[in-house]
């Protein structure tokens, strides 16, 4: 038997297969595929939770990391697949282990959008100011920089379980001065509604007013005025 045939049996989603595998050779149990994902990586990105807690009574490493740092937590988180993390929190997955570029899981829920696995990675202990490398983005400070996302649900979650609001990056820039750069409207929106500061300044000396109408030509047209309104 060899790793080909555990992922065999996964892609079959067959658990009484994948039992009879293992009881005949265990030690394959943290072979990668040809993307480089273990089996228990596999289970996290597809949901498959009944193979999972098969692949873990047969002792696999919920902590094992991929070629660049990921663990199936990290892959179960940005996906929401709720009970894989569940399964794999109890079978003791770091939630705080990092990746190449110090993203933890919590960081990955926010990068996939999921606010369940945003609420439940907290509950087990998950590092709300944990920051990667580069910008130095927070949880927070990521929803707001990065310009796919800006998911107001997502921050919302993070500033109820305790997120610092207006924590600063590399750059002394906020969730609310990297919402308003990014066009994040209804994030902007929120991140005043709950206290963001307007007066804190980037390292180029810009207040969230200032870089609204300096950078109007990147942002919605109406941001500013939404600004000025709300103070």
């Amino acid at each position: 038997m060899t790793g080909f045939d555990i992922h065999r049996a996964l892609k079959q989603g067959n658990p009484s297969l994948l039992r009879e595998i293992l009881g005949k050779e265990e030690a394959y149990l943290e072979a990668p595929d040809n993307l480089g994902f273990t089996p228990l990586m596999y289970c996290a990105q597809r949901n498959l939770q009944d193979m999972m807690e098969v692949l873990l009574d047969w002792n696999a490493d919920p902590n094992t990391q991929d070629s660049t740092g990921k663990t199936a937590l990290m892959f179960a988180a940005f996906k929401g697949n709720i009970e894989c993390i569940e399964t794999l929190l109890d079978c003791g997955s770091d939630v705080n282990i990092t990746d190449q570029n110090d993203l933890t899981a919590l960081h990955m829920a926010v990068d996939g959008e999921q606010p369940r696995a945003i609420r439940l990675l907290v509950k087990s202990g998950a590092n709300l100011e944990a920051r990667e490398v580069g910008m130095k983005w927070t949880p927070l400070l990521r929803c707001a920089g990065l310009k796919n996302n800006g998911n107001v649900e997502v921050a919302h979650e993070l500033v109820r379980l305790g997120a610092e609001i207006d924590a600063a990056d590399e750059d002394g820039k906020t969730a609310l001065h990297n919402a308003i750069l990014n066009g994040h409207h209804d994030l902007c929106d929120f991140l005043i509604k709950h206290g963001a500061s307007l007066e804190l300044v980037t390292r180029t000396n810009h207040n969230a007013v200032q870089l609204a109408e300096s950078f109007g030509n990147r942002v919605s047209l109406n941001l500013f005025e939404i600004i000025r309104n709300l103070l």
